[in-house]
């Protein structure tokens, strides 16, 4: 392995081909040109061969050449300095009140298959985690909040487990505009209500 090549990017490079044709039969048709673009702009990410940026010093005339980035999500490297970016952004317009986490998650099996060969219904999986927030908050009073919702459709080990991870105003406005706080949430009522939700989606 080049000592500059990322431990990551060695992987793909030297494994990926080999073990994309022993799975590409898990992933629709339809998503196979998308991986594998995802896949050779990570690669190439960086690699001068495909663009770059000179910075001469005026003073010794040395010369430093930067890749360019292939700005993909996908990337460990561009992906983070995404992720940073968009956090940074988001700390600027969360509102100044206490604010809660919370993770909506689908059961193994049917419920997770049917998102996965159906992605274009992953958004309507994030409608619907608001629409139990929204449900359940109002049985407390709360009649407007604020929620930043995020999909993450992979766990940790990499396996397929889209779920919705939320951020949202502890408290809200009242029906009539005031600000109110609130001491708990009804956690029964609103697993129910994503239950219900969720399945509205399919």
């Amino acid at each position: 392995m080049n000592k500059n090549t990322k431990p990551l990017k060695y992987i793909f490079e030297n494994h990926f081909h080999q073990t994309w044709n022993n799975i590409k039969h898990k992933f629709p048709k339809n998503l196979h040109s998308s991986i594998w673009n995802n896949v050779s702009k990570f690669l190439d990410c960086g690699d001068i061969f495909r663009g770059y940026t000179a910075f001469k010093c005026t003073k010794c005339s040395h010369m430093h050449i930067v890749g360019f980035s292939c700005k993909s999500r996908f990337c460990s490297s561009c992906g983070k300095i995404y992720a940073e970016n968009w956090a940074l952004k988001l700390k600027d317009e969360l509102l100044d009140v206490e604010h809660i986490h919370a993770t909506f998650s689908l059961p193994d099996g049917f419920c997770r298959n049917f998102f996965f060969y159906n992605r274009h219904k992953l958004v309507d999986l994030a409608k619907a985690a608001y629409q139990a927030l929204k449900y359940s908050l109002k049985k407390l009073g709360i009649h407007s909040f604020g929620a930043i919702i995020n999909i993450h459709t992979f766990s940790r080990n990499l396996d397929w487990n889209p779920h919705i991870h939320c951020i949202f105003t502890f408290g809200g406005y009242d029906k009539n505009q005031k600000w109110k706080n609130i001491k708990t949430i009804p956690y029964q009522v609103l697993r129910k209500s994503w239950q219900k939700c969720m399945f509205v989606v399919k």
